[in-house]
């Protein structure tokens, strides 16, 4: 083995060599130059970014052994060659070993880079609960996380159902000019209609567009879920009537949670309305939304209110949808017929 003059030629000799059977070692030895620790940031650097994250990890247990203090770029080295790696536990441990060394060093503290990576990594391992600990230690220390670190937080926060951290976070974006993407704020209004949190979703939906995210239809497909689950009629068809205005497009969920909650409320005249708009404007009639309609019929029936059953069937027939009168079913092309049992189940029967 060639012993390395520089730090190119070292490059090139880890590049080489087998890791995880002391080649990595046995070539920082023979070196014919002083290592120091910006020359070992810069190994577990390349190291990363050719794919090798135990060979970076020798190496920085190659700088420990010979007692040459790592810093924070040190650290945030070998924390993102773990988070690319998918080393989540790893870079943790890394993480708390960073921790330690600051409460001696303030030149080891972690920073916004260290974080950056961090955190969207603890995220896609599901440690929830690890993220908003990270937060909190970001917020203490003042450091200004970038996008994808709050976006990965905001994530986190609603999956633990703690919206006071998600408020925060909105609170912090804005307070910087530092607009979230119109993604994640869609998330944040499924995961409010999720947890039926009606008051909560219209909070953040409010939030989002005074902070200048126009609304779009991904966007108010998610209230409108959190509309349904607090059973306001009167909200949905407002909701749909502002977005018709706005020209935002109206998709097939969004009208099938306001038929649903239309039907739930009992408000047959408006469910016939909602059906007349859908026709009107070209949107298709799902099996979904002619489930919806037959429970409505199904409901009025059991309540042997024959006479808005019978008017509820007729305004159906006539925007296409057949109600057969003996309450069995409705025809829903393709020789198929969705029976009361099958709609109760989810099912479809020929």
């Amino acid at each position: 083995m060639t012993p390395a003059q520089n730090l190119p030629s070292m490059r090139a000799a880890l590049k080489s060599a087998k890791e995880g059977c002391g080649e990595v070692e046995r070539i920082i030895e023979l070196a014919e130059f002083s290592i120091g620790e910006r020359g070992f940031t810069t190994l577990i650097v390349t190291c990363g970014r050719m794919g090798s994250p135990k060979k970076a990890i020798e190496i920085f247990r190659a700088m420990s052994v010979r007692s040459i203090r790592p810093n924070s770029y040190t650290y945030g080295a070998i924390i993102s060659v773990c988070c690319s790696a998918s080393q989540c536990d790893l870079a943790l441990k890394y993480y708390e070993e960073m921790r330690a060394a600051a409460a001696e060093d303030a030149s080891c503290k972690p920073d916004a880079r260290v974080y950056k990576n961090l955190v969207p990594t603890c995220l896609q391992h599901a440690k929830f609960d690890i993220v908003l600990a990270l937060f909190e230690e970001i917020s203490s220390a003042g450091i200004e996380a970038d996008k994808l670190t709050l976006e990965s937080v905001l994530e986190a926060s609603w999956r633990r159902r703690r919206w006071d951290v998600a408020a925060r976070v909105l609170d912090d974006s804005h307070a910087r000019d530092q607009i979230l993407s119109p993604r994640a704020y869609t998330k944040l209004l499924g995961a409010c209609a999720d947890h039926g949190d009606l008051d909560q979703g219209l909070e953040f939906f409010i939030t989002m567009q005074m902070a200048g995210v126009p609304a779009n239809t991904y966007s108010c497909r998610g209230l409108m879920r959190a509309i349904e689950s607090g059973g306001r009629a009167d909200m949905g068809i407002g909701l749909v009537n502002q977005m018709l205005e706005s020209k935002i497009f109206v998709s097939n969920e969004t009208y099938n949670c306001l038929l649903r909650v239309v039907s739930k409320c009992g408000l047959w005249n408006e469910l016939i309305s909602i059906v007349t708009e859908m026709r009107q404007l070209g949107i298709a009639i799902t099996v979904e939304s002619r489930a919806v309609i037959m429970q409505c019929h199904n409901a009025q029936l059991g309540a042997s209110d024959t006479s808005t059953a019978s008017f509820v069937a007729s305004k159906m027939k006539g925007l296409g949808i057949a109600i057969d009168s003996d309450a069995q079913g409705w025809s829903i092309g393709a020789g198929y017929r969705l029976s009361n049992r099958a709609s109760s189940s989810g099912g479809l029967s020929s």
